[in-house]
């Protein structure tokens, strides 16, 4: 069964981007398979991180389903 983690919060200046980017990364390091989807449509950090993978969904823009 898969884990699903979501990171949410609506006040800014309280680590989002950090966490968000390092959880996966340690997560790959310690020998697990992740998928990651940024929806963030002002600053998709996700992306910045090639080793990640990270799919952009644009749910502002009527995304098709992502399939993993």
């Amino acid at each position: 069964m898969a884990t699903l983690y979501v990171t949410l919060q609506g006040k800014g200046g309280v680590g989002k981007r950090y966490l968000t980017a390092a959880f996966p990364q340690w997560l790959v390091e310690q020998g697990r398979s992740v998928a990651c989807i940024d929806t963030d449509t002002l600053n998709p950090t996700l992306l910045q991180y090639a080793p990640l993978k990270a799919t952009h969904l644009k749910l502002s823009q009527g995304h098709p389903p992502v399939t993993m």
